[in-house]
């Protein structure tokens, strides 16, 4: 009894939203229609291009479960929120013409205002206060005089808010790229580190920020400036995510794992016997003894048991071959882990054992990241792909 698009449908998603059922399709013309299905029409909703979405992000606090964020390439920046309609909106104007790598979002559960950072390949990081609907540029600081890339952010709504990543140019004279400053930026009176290496990941814990780069860099803040904690022969670290005050892992090419357990004052090297680019890390909240994920390419899949110990866990995924895994998400309500690789590929597991899939429509598509909220799983990969 409702008009149809008139674009080719080829995937339907139904659900409910209070007393509304909801119908969304994707077209072949790359947009997104939706439909309440209470009499009325199609609309039109947001156009898909054919770029990378690169980061996804669900509320890092507050009661809302129904809303995410993701942001990619050229710019772009989509959010679905509940209550609002269409459930999925492309935020325009977008907050910058740049590709954007990073997000966090979260909740002011006093307005129910929803709170977004984001950066990117830009000397500016992007945040907006309001649901998305207006933004605010915020410099780099110092002002660069290169081109400005910004890796990885952490956000706490109530106390930090910081980017980081690398300034660069090119010479002309010789082709070359010359590295030119560290980039850290945002609240925090802290400098920059030196001298200048490419930061690719952040996180804050126990009043310290942790920075990891290239080299196997590891750096801890301190009231005056910055200490390299460890003086590691790794080629490039990719993440540093700390479990609380005293605990946390850092992880990069190679097959490079690390570890603290005294709040980052010193790291040791957690040996896996691969050589690998490890791309993500997982570590279970609350979990005694502790229990953790890391994922990367090749087939790339270890597990922390529950002797401390990483062991190869791929073979429990009953993947059909070894494929790239590139991010891995725990959900804490559901106490479900997800993990999203190439080619479409997905993992599952809800308490006990792995399940596999592989998205139909996503079979020649990588995915690039995933998250859980509520009954609802959301992933992202290449050209502009997201389901």
């Amino acid at each position: 009894s409702v008009s149809v698009p008139t674009s080719t449908i080829r995937t339907l998603a139904i659900r409910t939203a209070g007393s509304f059922v909801i119908a969304i399709g994707i077209g072949d013309d790359k947009k997104i229609y939706q439909n309440f299905l209470t009499g009325g029409g199609w609309a039109e909703g947001s156009r898909f291009v054919p770029l990378g979405l690169n980061d996804i992000s669900d509320l890092e606090s507050g009661t809302n479960d129904e809303m995410f964020c993701t942001v990619g390439d050229n710019g772009t920046v989509l959010r679905t929120y509940y209550t609002s309609y269409p459930p999925y909106v492309e935020i325009k104007p977008k907050p910058s013409p740049y590709d954007l790598l990073a997000v966090k979002a979260f909740e002011d559960i006093t307005t129910a205002d929803i709170h977004v950072t984001t950066c990117g390949k830009s000397s500016e990081y992007f945040t907006s206060d309001d649901n998305g609907i207006s933004w605010s540029s915020h410099p780099v600081s110092p002002t660069p005089s290169g081109t400005v890339v910004l890796e990885d952010l952490v956000d706490n709504p109530s106390t930090i808010r910081e980017c980081t990543g690398y300034e660069y140019h090119l010479d002309v004279t010789t082709s070359s790229v010359v590295l030119d400053n560290c980039v850290f930026t945002g609240t925090s009176s802290l400098s920059p580190p030196t001298p200048a290496i490419r930061l690719h990941g952040i996180d804050y814990a126990g009043s310290h920020y942790f920075l990891v780069g290239d080299g196997g860099t590891i750096l801890r803040s301190t009231s005056t400036g910055w200490a390299n904690v460890t003086a590691i022969n790794a080629p490039k670290l990719n993440d540093v995510p700390m479990l609380n005050s005293t605990e946390g892992f850092a992880i990069g090419d190679n097959g490079y794992v690390y570890s603290t357990t005294n709040g980052g004052a010193s790291w040791s090297q957690v040996s896996l016997g691969i050589f690998t680019a490890l791309n993500d890390i997982e570590m279970i909240p609350g979990s005694s003894p502790a229990a953790g994920y890391i994922v990367g390419a090749g087939g790339v899949f270890y597990s922390l048991n529950s002797s401390g110990v990483w062991v190869n866990d791929y073979s429990s995924l009953g993947a059909p071959s070894a494929i790239d895994l590139n991010r891995i998400f725990y959900d804490r309500a559901s106490n479900t882990i997800m993990i999203v690789g190439d080619n479409g590929s997905t993992f599952i597991n809800t308490g006990s054992s792995w399940s596999y899939y592989q998205i139909p429509t996503a079979a020649s598509c990588d995915l690039n990241s995933c998250f859980i909220t509520g009954p609802y799983k959301f992933v992202v990969g290449n050209s502009g792909r997201m389901w």
